[in-house]
């Protein structure tokens, strides 16, 4: 009789806070409805991109695109998530987001490092342009690493695959 039916019991042995408080809702809110500057970052939009991530997950946070170079070769592009676009540095927003650390992930719920209406501006869902920090690799015909960088970015995913659909 002391937990409820729906307790989550390492939420009190761990101290986490399974929700987001109103304030910081609100500057999620905000932050999500002005978006993001595209200005110093290269445009990957034209590149055919996809994701690999759970059936489930509605934060996608890294992408991939792959193609051939005229040489034989190959260009990579690893592009992760950028919260920086959104959320400025040492804000309330950022400071809540290191106070939390990471998305906690229960079988029942997902807490979030930051509040869902902003996580999903952030994730990079198919068809939409988001901001991101990409790795970009130029191998060479024998796999050979020519050129290596990694640059803020604007993406648009192509493709969503779950973890099923790329096996």
């Amino acid at each position: 009789g002391i937990w409820s039916e729906h307790e989550v019991l390492a939420a009190h042995r761990f101290g986490l806070r399974l929700e987001h408080d109103a304030a910081i809702e609100e500057l999620a809110t905000e932050a999500a409805a002005r978006g993001f500057d595209r200005e110093g970052r290269e445009d990957f939009t034209g590149w055919w991109s996809l994701t690999i991530d759970d059936a489930d997950s509605t934060d996608i946070d890294d992408g991939l695109s792959i193609r051939p170079t005229l040489d034989g070769g190959w260009e990579v592009a690893v592009h992760i998530a950028d919260p920086d676009a959104f959320v400025p540095a040492h804000s309330e927003l950022d400071r809540d987001a290191q106070r939390r650390g990471e998305s906690i992930y229960f079988p029942d719920r997902v807490v979030g490092m930051f509040p869902a209406v902003l996580s999903e501006q952030m994730s990079l869902l198919a068809d939409l342009e988001r901001p991101a920090l990409t790795t970009h690799v130029i191998f060479d015909q024998d796999l050979d690493i020519e050129e290596f960088r990694i640059v803020p970015s604007v993406v648009r995913m192509n493709r969503r695959l779950s973890y099923d659909e790329a096996d």
